[in-house]
């Protein structure tokens, strides 16, 4: 089943180690990001929400400036320890003390994807578009993203690349098994399976024809189409 099969070049490791040094050199020679520093003072206690609210209020060209932190009521001097730890655990936060984020399945430790919902009030989305600005500058600040906190498919879908089925065993394993196991059946008339289950029409059968077709609906529908709206306020 070529479905179930991922394809295409894979850099080696240290080429990709070399091309990530590649850009951070280049962000970090960039003539903008010297333009003096801001100082952004958080309360450790109440950081993610504190994060949340600094970086919401910012001006575009705040975010040109070296951030400079203060935590709340400690004597620490930020010379690059104390920016790290801001992101460190504002991302540690996000995941595991706040509701903005599904789990993947099995996975220690685990890794989130915008939580799913088919109606997202205002002030959640102004959190997750918040969360994307974070994440753009912790970036920016050539600081590495916890690479517990996301899913990988988080960073493909802010390229603008497609989803594929292995995307949806690592986030969604019992998914995706009864996904494989429909496709390598036959008879799947019998199972009373329709396209509402992705989204489609609910009168459309899944057939030994178009069962291909309901799995790749099935990826999109699970990693992208359930949480659009947050995902493109990320963006």
């Amino acid at each position: 089943q070529s479905l179930l099969v991922s394809s295409g070049p894979r850099l080696s490791r240290e080429n990709r180690l070399q091309a990530f040094r590649e850009i951070i050199g280049v962000i970090r020679n960039r003539n903008d990001m010297m333009e003096g520093r801001k100082t952004v003072e958080i309360d450790r206690a109440n950081l993610f929400q504190d994060v949340i609210d600094r970086f919401s209020s910012f001006e575009g060209s705040d975010f040109k400036k070296s951030f400079f932190i203060v935590f709340k009521g400690e004597a620490g001097v930020d010379q690059g320890g104390l920016l790290t730890n801001m992101y460190c655990e504002f991302f540690d936060e996000l995941l595991t003390k706040t509701p903005y984020l599904d789990v993947a399945d099995r996975l220690q430790p685990s890794r989130g994807l915008p939580v799913a919902s088919t109606s997202y009030s205002t002030p959640e989305l102004d959190v997750f578009r918040t969360i994307g600005i974070v994440l753009a500058k912790c970036l920016m600040d050539a600081r590495m993203v916890p690479g517990h906190v996301f899913a990988p498919f988080l960073f493909k879908f802010l390229a603008g690349e497609t989803p594929s089925f292995r995307d949806l065993e690592v986030f969604e394993e019992d998914i995706a098994r009864s996904t494989r196991a429909m496709l390598t059946s036959s008879g799947v008339d019998a199972w009373m399976m329709t396209f509402e289950d992705v989204g489609g029409d609910p009168e459309r059968a899944v057939t030994d024809e178009n069962k291909e077709e309901f799995a790749r609906q099935q990826v999109r529908y699970r990693l992208i189409e359930m949480r659009r709206p947050a995902l493109e306020k990320i963006r």
